[in-house]
């Protein structure tokens, strides 16, 4: 499982860097990168309880699908990622400003064959069970879910994190990644779903963070984020007890192997010697001065 990427391509110094802002939030970010991180992960899992707790009170008596009450909760869920990232003026750093450019599609090769295929031939199997307008739902749903944990985890706590390394950056948001998705044992799945979502989580988050950084784009993770989700969510409108009645050793399983497909492809993308190029790329490593030649001196 080789990264295609041309090796003659070496980032620039400062490469993906862009000036930030001064204020107090952010100089509080760069200084404590660790804190700043867990606070950010605090404030969204606070306020999405918060959220849910009140949206109850509020349809009490209405039984909307849950494909309406995902949709009604990742608007919310936006909400709260658009407003630390405007507040830290971080859309550029995070990679909102930045397509994807020709030289960059060879590493989203990999990728797009072990997260985006499976869904594309799960496709014809859902769609016998669903309706157009399901379909239609679950792909505005989708959409919102990749905008939303991609801004907060690969955008929010990856930039947040960043200043403590590549490696740790990258692991760190994606355990957190992992980790809030055991809070949907608090929306009724079972402990055998949620296991086995949080360890493909973790996976799924370390190989979107290094195409991240390596891309500077955050739209690829998005869009695959997006396709992953399409079939589940379908399957969870129409057909919910196919998907939550999975045994504890089968998600387990399967879960575990496609987490160790997607960290494969993940040490081969940040493998270190494009790990020193992208700590020169990011600012976080000084660019070597070579010693004058013999005569140049003074």
């Amino acid at each position: 499982m080789q990264d295609p990427m041309a090796e003659s391509y070496r980032p620039q110094p400062g490469r993906f860097m862009v000036e930030e802002k001064n204020s107090p939030l952010n100089r509080f970010c760069r200084q404590h990168p660790f804190l700043s991180t867990v606070l950010f992960l605090l404030y969204f899992i606070i306020a999405s309880r918060l959220f849910s707790y009140l949206l109850l009170l509020v349809m009490k008596g209405w039984h909307p699908s849950f494909i309406i009450k995902n949709i009604i909760g990742e608007c919310f869920y936006v909400v709260l990622a658009v407003i630390p990232l405007s507040l830290l003026g971080w859309w550029r750093q995070i990679g909102f400003t930045r397509g994807v450019r020709g030289r960059d599609i060879a590493l989203y090769i990999i990728p797009f064959i072990v997260i985006v295929l499976p869904s594309i031939v799960a496709f014809p199997l859902v769609n016998r069970q669903s309706s157009t307008t399901i379909i239609v739902l679950a792909l505005i749903a989708a959409l919102l879910v990749g905008f939303t944990e991609e801004s907060l985890f690969r955008g929010l706590l990856l930039q947040s994190a960043l200043p403590m390394g590549i490696w740790p950056a990258v692991l760190i948001s994606s355990v957190f990644f992992g980790v809030v998705h055991l809070s949907n044992i608090l929306a009724g799945f079972t402990w055998n779903y949620v296991f086995g979502q949080a360890l493909f989580a973790f996976g799924f988050g370390v190989l979107l963070s290094g195409l991240r950084l390596r891309t500077g784009s955050i739209w690829p993770g998005i869009l695959f984020h997006a396709a992953k989700d399409i079939p589940g969510l379908i399957l969870l409108t129409v057909n919910p007890r196919q998907v939550l009645s999975t045994s504890l050793n089968l998600a387990l399983l399967s879960s575990g192997i496609y987490c160790a497909i997607l960290l494969i492809n993940a040490v081969i993308i940040l493998r270190p010697h494009k790990v020193r190029e992208l700590k020169i790329a990011y600012g976080l490593q000084p660019v070597a001065v070579p010693p004058p030649l013999p005569g140049q001196a003074g």
